[in-house]
């Protein structure tokens, strides 16, 4: 871990006078806990030797120490510019998740820290802080003569680090880098951002909205309320370097962690500061703060504190404190349910209305039920649905009052939960046939197993667009169009519409984690320009289309190419989308796609990647209109199409195909007459001419 101290104010009192407390609260960090500590100072590069030497002879151990070379006479207004920039610089270079803290006596460097998520303390504070824990009463048995066992028990809670208290007069080793980091852990009522209400906001902080962000925007899971584009820069920091830290440890999918969700966690802890927070903290500090406890139950499984469920929803659906909150139907994917699984949950809302459930039914299960009439639920439903039936089959099967109409007692409690659930408890196979539908869409899910052969593609001229100015880390956003709406398709052997909504499902999974969408360069997979997973691709439905929002990086090949292409050559550049059938409706020759799962977006280079028909056809479309021309069967003509393309010798079936497309599509010829048949007709023609 790094701690970034500043010097005049912070190392010293006045002048070049120490300040002791800090000089020896540095020594036991580095000593007992291997900490690296930074120095950035608003002192002139000039100074650096003369610095150097007071540092030295004060004995401050440091590893790296940053002076101002922004001006030789520095104002206030430069020393901040600089404190800043070099702490954006150094987040960048370590990531947050290696910042310990900012210790400045500058409330303007603190704030600046704070804005990017680094933890800060005025040199009083973080005294303050020690002396805190050294009073705090020792309990528990984690207390350790050695510094390794207290590092193995850190490891057993899921924390860093180990600190030291004082017992009778000696030094004993306890798990977690602070006692307040234990006591989050041991102790359910220690305060911890995200969680539980601390002190009341006073009134200048108890903000509902303003000119930028609408009353509640920090609501729900993708709020509303706009983030600063350093906010954004650090929360992606944090994704990726906790998704690297995941993947070089081996460690589960589950987790991983998303941009929208850390962005989501810090809208939820900012508007949490306007009901309550710890005194003496910032807005944006406590957001981060819950950013991070967020990333700890993440990588963990268990948040540091068992009160902290507020943002379970925004785990990796597998994760095992994943809990999702109460979103509307229109912003899940949804399936259709089987006119079986209707029948019995309407009849178990109906004993349930006759108070026959029992006292243990939860109030969820019977507004799942309803969902489940109404012939919608969500995946997420599904996956509980079979672990259920799985958990509670035992309930009915074997059990009179629960299986078997005939007896008095029927129906029993277990039965009428049976049924809320889908499963007719009566018929023995009840729960096996429930259980297979559920797992067909589980396993469909999982895998997002298509046909390779029902994959279509569509294409368009790029259209409007738009190209933003590079970022601090060099990314452009672009925004464009992949579909529009309603719009008639080009290059088709028949007319073809999107139909508004046709992605919701697909972008709802992508939204919640269940699914990747790519931005490809020219629908080649291995030339991903951003990706949903990482955040940096956005996808949208709007009243024209669907809207894409990516951010290109410069320092990438194919990102580089793209750029330039749409600087100088984008009237000829295109759009595009890959995507399989889930439902369309056919009127005659004409095509409205009604639901379509969406595997990738691409944008096509100018002069080379841009398709001569704007379309490509799935084994679907051909099925429909293509084969019945030819009179061959739909999954013969795709089978020889790809030999074809794959350059492998023709089978007997397949050259009878090709010969089929070759007679019926050859360009039809007149009747051929032999030359000798010719010339008689010829001559009989000119006799009887010359006979008149």
């Amino acid at each position: 871990m790094i701690e970034i101290y500043g010097i005049d104010g912070t190392l010293t009192t006045t002048g070049d006078t120490p300040r002791q407390p800090i000089i020896d609260y540095i020594k036991s960090d580095v000593q007992d806990e291997g900490v690296r500590i930074f120095i950035v100072s608003g002192r002139p590069i000039s100074r650096l030797a003369e610095t150097e030497r007071w540092l030295n002879e004060n004995s401050v151990p440091y590893e790296r120490i940053f002076l101002n070379d922004f001006s030789e006479t520095p104002g206030p207004d430069v020393s901040h510019a600089f404190k800043a920039f070099k702490y954006s610089k150094l987040v960048d270079e370590y990531g947050l998740e290696e910042i310990a803290y900012v210790v400045d006596s500058d409330p303007e460097a603190r704030d600046a820290a704070e804005g990017m998520g680094i933890k800060a303390y005025s040199p009083e504070q973080l005294l303050a802080l020690q002396e805190d824990e050294e009073r705090a009463p020792v309990a528990g048995k984690d207390k350790f003569t050695s510094r390794e066992e207290a590092l193995a028990r850190a490891e057993q809670l899921g924390c860093e680090g180990t600190h030291t208290m004082t017992e009778d007069g000696e030094t004993i080793y306890m798990p977690c880098r602070t006692h307040a980091a234990y006591d989050a852990i041991v102790n359910p009522t220690s305060p911890s951002p995200g969680y539980r209400a601390d002190a009341p906001a006073p009134p200048s902080d108890q903000i509902t909205g303003s000119d930028k962000n609408e009353p509640g925007s920090a609501a729900n899971q993708a709020g509303d309320i706009d983030l600063s584009d350093a906010t954004k820069k650090a929360l992606e920091t944090k994704a990726m370097d906790h998704n690297r830290a995941m993947a070089e440890g081996d460690r589960p999918n589950w987790t991983r962690v998303r941009v929208p969700a850390l962005e989501a966690v810090y809208r939820r802890g900012s508007g949490a500061y306007s009901v309550s927070h710890r005194p003496g903290i910032s807005r944006a500090q406590w957001s981060m703060a819950r950013v991070n406890a967020f990333l700890y139950l993440a990588r963990t499984g268990a948040p540091q504190n068992p009160a902290y469920v507020g943002d379970n929803d925004l785990l990796n659906s597998d994760h095992p404190r994943y809990s999702k909150k109460e979103r509307s139907l229109e912003s899940r994917a949804v399936y259709e349910v089987p006119a079986y699984i209707r029948e019995a949950a309407r009849k178990g809302l109906e004993w349930y209305e006759e108070g026959l459930a029992g006292d243990g039914l939860q109030p969820e299960t019977v507004r799942d039920a309803r969902e489940l009439v109404d012939n919608r639920v969500d995946s997420d439903k599904v996956v509980r649905m079979a672990a259920w039936i799985r958990r509670h089959r035992g309930d009915w099967e074997g059990v009179p009052q629960n299986s078997d109409r005939t007896d008095e007692a029927f129906p029993g409690p277990g039965a009428v939960a049976g049924f809320l659930w889908g499963v007719e408890t009566t018929d023995p196979d009840g729960a096996d046939r429930v259980l297979s539908w559920a797992d067909r869409i589980i396993r469909a899910e999982e895998a997002e197993r298509f046909d390779v052969k029902e994959k279509e593609i569509r294409s368009l001229p790029i259209g409007e667009y738009r190209l933003g100015e590079s970022d601090e880390s060099g990314q452009r956003t672009f925004t464009g169009y992949a579909a529009i709406w309603d719009s008639a398709s080009e290059g088709l052997p028949f007319e073809e519409r999107i139909a508004p909504g046709a992605f919701k499902r697909s972008l709802a999974r992508a939204t919640a984690g269940q699914k990747i969408i790519s931005f490809l360069f020219g629908h080649d997979e291995t030339r991903a320009l951003a990706t949903t997973a990482s955040g940096r691709l956005t996808l949208t439905e709007d009243d024209k289309g669907l809207r894409v929002e990516a951010k290109v990086d410069e320092k990438d090949p194919d990102g580089a190419k793209v750029i330039s292409m749409l600087t100088h050559e984008s009237r000829a550049a295109g759009m595009s989308f890959g995507f399989q059938k889930v439902s369309d409706e056919w009127t005659g020759n004409n095509r409205t796609i009604k639901e379509a799962n969406l595997f990738e977006v691409s944008i096509l280079a100018a002069g080379g990647q841009t398709p001569a028909y704007p379309a490509t056809l799935g084994l679907t479309a051909i099925r429909q209109v293509t084969a019945p021309k030819i009179g061959v069967e739909a999954e013969a003509l795709v089978a020889t199409l790809e030999a074809v393309k794959a350059g492998r010798e023709l089978s007997t079936e397949e050259l009878a195909v090709i010969d089929a497309v070759r007679t019926k599509l050859s360009p039809k010829q007149g009747k051929v007459i032999d030359p000798s048949v010719a010339k008689a007709l010829v001559d009989l023609a000119t006799a009887e001419s010359e006979s008149l």
